[in-house]
Order: structure tokens, then sequence, then C-alpha cells
């Protein structure tokens, strides 16, 4: 399917996903065939694209959420109030509507602590977040093992992505109380560089389609 097949019929909101998704892959292709980036520095920047695309999302949720869905707060935050709140506290009142789990909140953590190093520091030892991200729960259709042979970084990745899916879903199906037609998919793609590396590939999937796929396996 091609992409403008893939966007018909599809909101602001999701066509703001595909434009994500879109970015996420064009990092990939600034190191297809260009030896002197490392492939380290085009994953950090992938990581601060999905730490604000996850900060927008839990924006746009405790915007426009009834009051009643923050159980511990019972209260509305304004646009200023947002822009000058930390990422920190914008998952605190996210796990309060009692939506995610455990593991949400373990991966997000993650990539909020990791995401601050990268964006203020040059250099940083992610040796020491080694067990913190292998620890990190892993989804279909991926295998744990095959997992831990990839770079931290992109462990970290495959751990976020599926969640990015359940606030999009959570905002647009609970919330706007829309039609959901598109989920993000990543996979290793064999060929993405020259050179044959195994990379990392995010792709658009039409949800209704993806849900019948899980159905059959």
């Amino acid at each position: 399917m091609n992409r403008e097949d893939l966007l018909k019929d599809t909101s602001p909101e999701e066509k703001n996903f595909a434009d994500f998704q879109e970015m996420l892959n064009n990092v990939n292709t600034m190191g297809a065939g260009a030896q002197f980036i490392k492939k380290e520095d085009l994953f950090r920047i992938q990581i601060l694209l999905i730490h604000l695309f996850v900060d927008n999302l839990f924006e746009e949720i405790i915007r426009n959420s009834p009051v009643n869905d923050f159980v511990k707060y019972k209260k509305r935050w304004t646009v200023s109030e947002l822009s000058f709140m930390g990422f920190s506290r914008k998952l605190e009142i996210i796990m309060s509507t009692g939506k995610f789990d455990k593991n949400f909140r373990k991966s997000i953590v993650a990539l909020n602590d990791i995401r601050n190093d990268l964006a203020h520091k040059i250099k940083i030892d992610l040796m020491k977040q080694k067990k913190r991200i292998e620890d990190l729960e892993v989804q279909r259709p991926f295998k744990k093992k095959e997992v831990l042979s990839r770079p931290l970084l992109e462990q970290l990745e495959i751990s976020v992505v599926p969640y990015i899916n359940v606030l999009f879903e959570y905002l647009i199906l609970h919330i706007k109380k829309q039609k959901l037609n598109l989920i993000l998919g990543i996979t290793i793609y064999e060929k993405f560089y020259e050179g044959g590396n195994k990379n990392l590939l995010f792709i658009l999937n039409r949800r209704n389609e993806n849900v019948q796929q899980e159905k059959r396996d």
C-alpha cells in the first residue's frame, strides 16, 4: 500500500503520527552510505524525536481528558501550565488514570532518563544503563534473545515504540472518540544501508489489517 492510500481518511492527529514515523526513518537515510556518521549518533537523534513525540502525546492527553480521569488530581491544566511542566510530572499525571501498567512506566522513565543524558552530554557511558535497558519488556514480534543482540539504544527503541501506540490509541479512541486507522510497527530491515547492515525500520500499518494479522498468528 502506498503512502497516499495509507493516509486516506485519516485525522490530522494521524497525519502527525505519520510525519513522526517518516522522520524516524529519515534519520536512518542520513547514514545510508555515509561512513563518517556513527550509528550511535543516529540513535541519539531518534531517541530525542521519540521523547519529543511522547511528550506531545502526554500534553494532548492531559489537555483533552475529562477532569475525572485524573483520580489523584481532579483538575484541568492550562496550556501555559503544561508548557512549563516537566516530563516526569506529566508522566505521573498520565499514570494517575490507572490505564497504564508498570512496564509502560518503566520503559518511559528509562526513555526520559537516557534522553536527558543524550540531550545534555556530548558523550555518555551507556554501559551504566545496560542492565536497566536489558530488563525492559519486549513485545511481539520480537524475541528477548534477538533484541539483546542489538545496540542498547536500539533495544530502548524496541521497548518504547509499542507504548507509543498505547498512548496514541488512548488519545484517539478513549479521549477524542475517533476512528483509529494507523498503528506504528518496527522491524529489523536487513539491507536498509548499503553494506547490508541490519537496522530498525519504522512502519505504518492500517490498524484493522494489523489486528487481523494478530488473530491469524
